[in-house]
């Protein structure tokens, strides 16, 4: 019989293909859980070298402060000496960091060198090593006098101030502001480069100062910073910020700001927030430490004797006195008699003398503003107005008259006196003329200038107030054209002040002054307050013998000088103050104002004579 072959049915091949997926699934799913491994392996891996990597670079940057401050140590023999390679050890608590000369000192310009280095900070905890390139420019002190001026400031406040407006420095790049008293700052300060003050100092909202100095204690609250802080009294940080160098004779304490601070060095003890807290460099007590984390690598105490206290801060003090500058000016402006007298001096066009001002007929209308010997009842010119043809006046001398003042119009009274107070107003148009000829003016007594625009350095024996759209340009700010050549009022031009010869201004620091008020009668002061309110806009140095007070928009083209020589207790600021040292014009010295003393400028001390400090400045930086 034939044989019978039989072939297996299909249906019995299934459940090994069924086994074959489920092998090359979980191969799949194996593949995948190792992916995942691996990928969370390198994660890990990555966090720990940026945590490495952060308080390496951490250590680096806080050496690149240390190494300029070294730099600043330097005289120039001694930064000449240093070459290509050096090696330069600084401590930072128990940590050594390591500056390498890249290149020797370089002159950049007479007085001036670049120095470049290689900052290296090693963290052998975290097994990570940072290097930044710094180039430094420094200029350094060569033993010669270096006398201070009382001016040189871009603010200097005596007495206490309280701070709700803002204050913004434009230009300026080493802009101080002294203040000889304590600073309550709950407003904005941007553009300042150093505050220093004698009393205690207190920062709030977002305040961002590179440099604090105090003789008292220092508070910042809010999210207020400052690059380096230094106190004689403590340091309290209840801030948000980002903080930079703290220095103290006294103790320093962290709140639960939540902020972060660079290097810490204490005479006292310092207490941290609490010890999981680690947002610092480090910190070095000159007694002991509390609530801090056990960091030996960053944290040192009982360090007392390696460390040297901090000295006081003491403010100059410069004299202010009207009176002194009174036979500097060109108007004078006194009330004598019942009637304004001006006293001109040095004045083209009009010979030195007294004169009254007021006015006369022309084509059948009064014009006010013109300077003449005597007036009659009617405030009219008496001899060149006692014969009046067609409407004008023809008596002797009439064709002679000069017009100093001008108001909103020819016939408007532009400068009005009442109980003790000088009030100009004129027209503050952009075509409009200025309200007097240029030049210096000085009234004996109280001053309110409403809108209008003046060309003067304006001096006051009382108070200044100013109103309305109101703009002062001093003589120096203003320059030769609108000074010497004014076109409305022709011919008459400041003689003290025009050099004509060569079309520029004389060197006169009485020009550099847009508003000084207040002075000495014997030996007690009077006035001496300058009110800024509403849009004033003063191009020249500010200068207030007692307070200044800001409530409206103000910008200030120059310095401010508040002396409190009266009986004032401080000073309140509540407007919005731009100080713009921008584009000045080279015929315009912010600093240089006139001594109201005698030969000294000051009443009190100024600074001393000595040696001429040094000054390294970080110009840029890179990793390596």
């Amino acid at each position: 019989m034939p044989r019978i072959t039989r072939t297996p049915s299909p249906t019995r091949q299934r459940g090994m293909a069924t086994i074959l997926i489920v092998l090359l699934a979980g191969l799949a799913l194996t593949a995948t859980a190792l992916g995942v491994m691996h990928a969370v392996r390198g994660a890990q891996q990555k966090q720990v070298a940026v945590h490495a990597s952060t308080h390496a670079q951490a250590g680096a940057w806080a050496g690149t402060e240390i190494f300029r401050q070294y730099l600043e140590q330097l005289d120039e023999t001694e930064l000449g000496q240093l070459q290509e390679g050096d090696d330069i050890v600084m401590t930072v608590g128990e940590r050594e960091l390591h500056a390498s000369i890249a290149s020797s000192p370089e002159e950049i310009d007479a007085g001036r060198y670049r120095v470049t280095a290689n900052i290296r900070n090693q963290d052998d905890a975290a097994r990570a090593t940072s290097t930044i390139q710094a180039v430094y420019a420094v200029a350094p002190g060569g033993g010669q006098s270096n006398p201070s001026n009382p001016w040189d400031n871009v603010i200097n406040i005596s007495g206490d101030l309280d701070m709700r407006g803002s204050v913004d420095v434009k230009g300026g790049d080493n802009a101080n502001f002294n203040v000889d008293g304590r600073i309550d700052l709950g407003g904005s300060v941007t553009g300042i480069k150093t505050m220093r003050a004698t009393g205690d100092i207190e920062l709030g909202g977002a305040v961002q100062v590179y440099e604090l100095f105090t003789n008292g204690n220092i508070t910042l609250h809010g999210s207020s910073a400052a690059t380096k802080a230094s106190a004689l009294g403590n340091i309290n940080v209840q801030s948000a910020g980002s903080q930079g160098k703290f220095y103290a004779n006294g103790n320093v304490r962290f709140g639960n700001g939540g902020g972060s601070v660079g290097t810490v060095d204490a005479l006292g003890n310092v207490y941290c927030v609490d010890t999981s807290w680690s947002r610092f460099v480090s910190i070095r007590a000159g007694k002991s430490v509390f609530d801090c984390p056990l960091a030996p690598d960053r944290i040192a105490e009982n360090r007392l004797d390696e460390m040297q206290p901090l000295q006081p801060f003491v403010p100059p003090k410069p004299r202010v006195d009207a009176y002194e500058l009174k036979d500097l000016a060109n108007y004078v402006f006194e009330y004598r008699n019942g009637q304004v007298q001006v006293s001109v001096r040095n004045v083209n066009g009009i010979a030195d003398g007294a004169y009254r001002l007021g006015k006369i007929r022309q084509n059948y209308n009064d014009r006010w503003g013109y300077l003449c010997s005597a007036l009659d009842g009617n405030g009219y010119c008496r001899e060149e107005c006692s014969t009046v043809n067609n409407g004008s006046c023809a008596g002797v001398g009439a064709d002679r008259l000069r017009k100093i003042t001008q108001g909103t119009w020819d016939g408007a009274q532009s400068i009005a006196y009442d109980n003790g107070t000088w009030r100009l107003s004129g027209d503050g148009g952009d075509n409009a003329p200025a309200v007097v000829a240029p030049g210096a003016l000085w009234f004996d007594g109280n001053l309110d200038l409403d809108s209008g625009k003046y060309r003067n350095t304006i001096l006051a024996t009382g108070n200044i107030a100013t109103r309305g759209s109101h703009r002062t340009w001093s003589v120096n700010f203003a320059g030769y054209a609108e000074t010497c050549n004014s076109a409305f009022y022709s011919g008459l031009y400041p003689s003290n002040f025009c050099d004509i010869g060569t079309q520029k201004l004389k060197s006169n620091a009485l020009g550099n002054i847009g508003l000084l008020a207040g002075g000495y009668v014997g030996s007690a002061f009077n006035g001496g307050n300058i009110a800024l309110g509403a849009s004033t806009q003063v191009y020249g140095s500010v200068i207030a013998g007692n307070v200044l007070e800001t409530n409206g928009q103000s910008l200030i083209k120059g310095y401010v000088t508040v002396a409190k020589q009266g009986n004032a207790t401080g000073t309140d600021w509540r407007g919005n103050t731009t100080i713009d040292l921008e584009n000045l014009p080279e015929s315009f010295d912010p600093g240089g104002i006139p001594g109201m003393g005698g030969e000294d400028p000051c009443q009190g001390d100024c600074g001393q004579e000595g040696e001429q400090t040094s000054q390294a400045t970080l110009l840029w930086s890179r990793y390596l």
